[in-house]
């Protein structure tokens, strides 16, 4: 997979799924909707830098997955409640007519919730 300015574009029919959600996410404007709908249920945003613990890529060069974790910080503007977590997370990339596009991402909430 080649990098370059679309290494961190999305594939139009990109899967997400996150705890903040009821379920996956399908394709560029459902996420956007999504994402949209939780900044409106929060404030003080902060998003740690992704810690990859593993990255491999397809010999083929066609598909490659990471994982790791992150730390996600927000208080939630209806209770105001304070949430500090960390995330794990999984992504995975495809090779679309020559640039590198992101297929799918998860995130999911480490421990008890």
């Amino acid at each position: 997979m080649k990098g370059g300015s679309a290494v961190n574009s999305l594939a139009d029919d990109m899967y997400f799924f996150s705890g903040a959600l009821e379920r996956p996410m399908v394709g560029k404007a459902a996420i956007d909707n999504a994402a949209g709908r939780i900044a409106t249920e929060r404030e003080n945003e902060n998003y740690a830098p992704l810690k990859p613990d593993r990255i491999v890529a397809a010999p083929s060069g066609d598909m490659a997955y990471e994982y790791g974790t992150t730390n996600i910080r927000f208080d939630d503007r209806k209770s105001a409640r304070h949430f500090d977590f960390t995330a794990a997370y999984l992504r995975v990339w495809k090779a679309v007519d020559g640039s590198c596009k992101q297929a799918a991402e998860m995130f999911q909430p480490e421990g008890k919730r």
